[in-house]
């Protein structure tokens, strides 16, 4: 079972990195982002699911963030089917919208978590968690300033991706724990 949930992981961490070079190749105007981001969109919202029903115990958090991320997939895979971008604009704001709360979720749950929980982890997965918070904050504020077409978007963009590789990289080669929950 923890080989499977690590399998996940690993795909997972490689469609994410798919996902954020879509969105750099989007913004560049390159082709072939749109199958990036569809094909990454529709992976990584079937094995979130998939990983979700495999852990043992489910805290409400772990719900809103499944829910969060199949309601991202569903938009990305109805855009599919929708040939006007006017009408797609509907539910290119429902994904972006889920996919922002999302990545703050998780970046609200590693940032507070309790004394307890902080207690178990290493210093590498500390660490670990701040880069993840940072490049979050970072990549939401580079596409926001990008898409605003401010001067400095594009290295804001570039610095929080670089982050998000990071962190992606750091959840790769993490180590499944043998003995806890």
């Amino acid at each position: 079972m923890k080989a499977l949930s690590t399998t996940l992981n690993v795909l997972i961490g490689i469609f994410v990195a798919t996902l954020l070079i879509g969105i750099v190749f989007k913004i560049m105007h390159w082709p072939g982002s749109g199958s990036m981001l569809i094909t990454s969109k529709i992976a990584i919202g079937i094995l979130y699911v998939a990983r979700f029903w495999l852990e043992d115990k489910r805290s409400l958090i772990e719900y809103l963030k499944v829910g969060l991320v199949a309601i991202w997939a569903s938009a990305g895979i109805i855009e599919l089917f929708i040939e006007d971008p006017r009408d797609r604009l509907p539910f290119n704001a429902i994904a972006w919208g889920a996919l922002i709360a999302w990545a703050l979720t998780l970046g609200f749950e590693y940032l507070f978590q309790s004394k307890e929980s902080q207690a178990k982890l290493t210093t590498p997965e500390r660490v670990a968690n701040r880069i993840y918070v940072l490049g979050a904050v970072t990549i939401i504020a580079g596409l926001c300033m990008t898409v605003l077409h401010l001067p400095t978007g594009a290295i804001v963009l570039a610095v929080g991706l670089s982050f998000g590789i990071i962190w992606i990289i750091t959840q790769m080669n993490k180590k499944e724990d043998k003995g806890s929950d």
